[in-house]
């Protein structure tokens, strides 16, 4: 990545949108079919709408990444789908998004990274009106097995513990809290993603 020092403004060069594996869901030319033109410092570069923008974060940390499979989530990520959603949510085509994760076998990718942005960052899954009852996003309560419920609880709570007291933080340094929330966490129902 290459980075500029003054904006701290990113920018990767690729010669596709997203891995191999993701192009049924990403596939180049749907991503830049409908891009706007920004003007920045001078230039101008083109930017996806809404829709590409979300599929791209979740393809990328829970696909191309590997996310999924490994049971982990980058919340940086996580985070910059929920600034897309809040801003831009209406404009968001869900259906579409729900279709073309589906047809590639990754529905429940989509509907397992919604539900972490529910739990997490408390932005409700979208609602598809006319979805059919297959439809990753429809399922979604299914999806999540019950026992990610007590391991979601444990960011959750931490967080919101964070919130109450920020100094909370320097128990990390604690000789006896590791061996105690690893015991803690180690008792909880493991998911089965």
């Amino acid at each position: 990545m290459l980075c500029d020092p003054e904006t701290q403004a990113g920018v990767e060069l690729h010669i596709s949108v997203v891995q191999r594996r993701s192009e049924a869901i990403v596939p180049t030319p749907w991503f830049v079919g409908r891009t706007r033109v920004v003007v920045f410092r001078g230039v101008r570069v083109r930017l996806p709408d809404a829709t590409r923008a979300a599929a791209h974060t979740v393809v990328h940390d829970q696909v191309d990444h590997e996310g999924y499979e490994r049971k982990r989530i980058d919340l940086r990520q996580l985070l910059d789908l929920a600034i897309i959603r809040s801003r831009h949510d209406s404009d968001i085509d869900w259906m579409e998004l729900d279709r073309r994760f589906g047809e590639a076998g990754a529905g429940r990718v989509l509907a397992t990274y919604l539900h972490f942005t529910e739990a997490l960052l408390g932005q409700p899954a979208p609602r598809l009106n006319h979805a059919p009852r297959a439809s990753a996003m429809a399922q979604l309560r299914r999806v999540i097995e019950p026992g990610m419920a007590s391991w979601l609880k444990v960011p959750v709570e931490y967080l919101a513990a964070r919130r109450r007291n920020p100094l909370g933080v320097l128990n990390l340094l604690r000789p006896g809290t590791w061996r105690k929330g690893i015991r803690l966490f180690s008792e909880a129902r493991a998911p089965r993603w």
